[in-house]
């Protein structure tokens, strides 16, 4: 028994781990611009008094959700979301903030971030496609047999290797930025 629960947690739930990580870290690549417009951004905008009086959760006022994509912005929270065409080189619509708004805090992430998160995302999709074919390659009968080769093994660890290594790299400087 204990045999059986070690296979199938090495075998199935590796592949479906993968692929939860995976929707995740597309769903956080696409958001706010494609999908997830006032839930999810790269960073949030909203006006609050929680410096002045302790707590901020009922004020009303303009709010901006950038992403890697775009950007995305309401005029008061009962308002429509209003946002940005998504495109690898975002500009990010602060027309709704006040003059008096700092803008130097607001940057975007270099240009060429969101194309390396996207060709990382790439690698993360063939390197699970080919890890779940290594995975099941005792169910795929002949065809399985290709899977089995140490080499298309090895290939298929370096691909994932790649894209996990570009997508820390590439969103690390933009983090340090900001801190």
């Amino acid at each position: 028994m204990i045999a059986g629960l070690s296979k199938a947690t090495t075998l199935y739930l590796a592949p479906l781990l993968l692929l939860a990580a995976l929707l995740l870290s597309t769903f956080a690549f696409l958001a706010p611009a494609v999908m997830l417009h006032d839930q999810v951004a790269l960073l949030t905008v909203t006006p609050s008094t929680s410096l002045v009086q302790g707590g901020g959760d009922n004020v009303d006022g303009p709010s901006i959700f950038l992403g890697l994509l775009g950007s995305c912005s309401k005029v008061k929270n009962s308002a429509q979301v209003n946002c940005t065409s998504p495109t690898l080189s975002p500009t990010y619509d602060l027309s709704v903030l006040p003059e008096s708004a700092p803008r130097l805090l607001l940057s975007s992430p270099t240009a060429s971030t969101p194309a390396f998160i996207a060709i990382a995302l790439g690698f993360s999709v063939s390197f699970f496609i080919t890890f779940t074919f290594i995975s099941f390659n005792h169910k795929m009968g002949k065809f399985g047999a290709v899977f089995q080769k140490p080499l298309i093994q090895r290939v298929s660890a370096w691909v994932g290797f790649l894209g996990f290594l570009i997508g820390c790299v590439t969103s690390f400087p933009y983090y340090a930025r900001m801190n």
